[in-house]
């Protein structure tokens, strides 16, 4: 676990990236469910890196999600990479052929030699997706102020969520190192999540007025 930690940078702990409420959290008996499921909560490497692969394949079903947005904003979202011969390729392809002579992306820098700039093809910073997240929350800071309010009226929210590290967590918004993991997973991933799972909870429970 702490060789994970020191690799990606995430931390092991539930509460960092989520904000169930703690007593929940001890009723569910998670380290039970996800050994039942063959997930690792720890989110340590897998020894075979194909099983892996299958693993999140089998797990991931974006339907849902691109049916919402084309019905929310009418767009229409395609996905070259979900083409089940590409998959197939991939998955062929021996895994000593990413990680080949040391070198990461072996097959991908391999491949692209005659295509990408050296620069592009010898980058190891990883992206960000929706980098300006915290500003667009921030923007809408009141407004979370006020779904939380909504959230202590609704019981099943309240037992579920731990509201009160949220409302500690909107009374002291940080200023800056929004790229800092300490100040980023509690915000993007713990507040935004449970504000998500409580809007669900309020629409099931008739809350929602």
């Amino acid at each position: 676990v702490l060789l994970n930690r020191m690799a990606s940078g995430y931390t092991d702990e539930i509460g960092s990236y989520s904000a169930i409420h703690p007593g929940r959290l001890n009723e569910l008996d998670l380290a039970a469910r996800a050994k039942s499921r063959n997930m690792d909560l720890y989110y340590r490497p897998w020894k075979d890196s194909f099983e892996a692969r299958l693993w999140a394949l089998q797990g991931a079903d974006p339907g849902n999600y691109n049916k919402g947005v084309l019905g929310g904003w009418q767009i229409d979202e395609r996905d070259p990479t979900a083409d089940v011969r590409l998959l197939e390729f991939c998955l062929a392809v021996p895994t000593e052929q990413f990680l080949c002579n040391g070198v990461p992306k072996a097959l991908a820098r391999r491949a692209l030699a005659d295509r990408l700039p050296r620069l592009v093809l010898q980058e190891s910073r990883k992206g960000l997706q929706a980098a300006d997240w915290h500003e667009r929350l921030t923007a809408v800071r009141d407004r979370v102020s006020f779904e939380l309010d909504r959230l202590d009226a609704c019981s099943p929210a309240a037992k579920a969520i731990d509201l009160p590290r949220l409302h500690s967590l909107v009374n002291n918004w940080p200023s800056g190192n929004w790229e800092q993991e300490d100040v980023s997973m509690p915000y993007r991933y713990a507040l935004l999540r449970a504000i998500s799972t409580g809007h669900f909870l309020l629409r099931a429970t008739g809350s929602n007025s």
